[in-house]
């Protein structure tokens, strides 16, 4: 009787779920010839979590599927994920808690806004801090959340070199009592800086919640 191989690839579970879905097809395809084969390819190019596929017949009865997944590298607004070739695909159910990146932005510009989360990502690394989100807005501003809890707002205009003049000065704000809360760089020369509440030893009374100054 006809069989079907699939090929492996990493996640494997999601060729044996989706598999059914075309399994009938496959039998023909295998009993008529070319037409139903190129049935089968599309209908696997169509399940969202998959970048390619490939079908080969072996003769006599063997009917060899080769699935290639995408390989989630962040997310990617609500429901997507972005793939490691710049592709944005539905969030599969078996991925819904994967650990990954948070970006978002116009869809036409994933390739800008990962160029940025990655050198973002050096600027920060040598002050032992990691982007955990980056967006760019509908009007082409930019915001981070980084691993510190601190939101820093860019603005539109010369991001990188903000980012640069505002990380040059964390080594001095990182003797500060008080963590950053909020950073927003919005400005020509300098920038401000929210502060939120300075830990306090149990049962020393509190410090007023928050104050705000500006550095250059």
């Amino acid at each position: 009787p006809a069989h079907i191989d699939a090929g492996r690839c990493e996640q494997c579970t999601c060729v044996a779920v989706q598999l059914h879905h075309f399994s009938g097809l496959a039998v023909r395809a295998i009993q008529f010839g070319q037409r139903q084969v190129g049935q089968l390819l599309r209908r696997g190019e169509q399940l969202p979590w998959v970048e390619s596929a490939q079908v080969r017949k072996q003769w006599p009865d063997v009917l060899e599927v080769t699935l290639v997944e995408h390989k989630p590298f962040a997310r990617w607004g609500e429901g997507r994920l972005l793939s490691e070739q710049g592709k944005l695909f539905p969030t599969p159910k078996k991925l819904a808690d994967l650990q990954l990146p948070e970006l978002d932005g116009p869809d036409s510009q994933t390739e800008e806004v990962v160029k940025l989360y990655n050198d973002a990502r050096a600027l920060f690394a040598p002050a032992g801090v990691d982007v955990r989100r980056l967006t760019m807005d509908a009007r082409g501003s930019w915001s981070l959340l980084l691993s510190n809890g601190t939101e820093v707002v860019v603005g539109r205009d010369d991001a990188r070199s903000r980012l640069q003049r505002f990380v040059r000065v964390l080594p001095q704000l990182a003797n500060q009592a008080a963590p950053i809360e909020r950073a927003d760089l919005r400005y020509t020369n300098g920038f401000t800086l929210s502060w939120g509440t300075p830990a306090t030893p149990a049962g020393a009374p509190a410090t007023p919640a928050r104050r705000t100054q500006e550095r250059t």
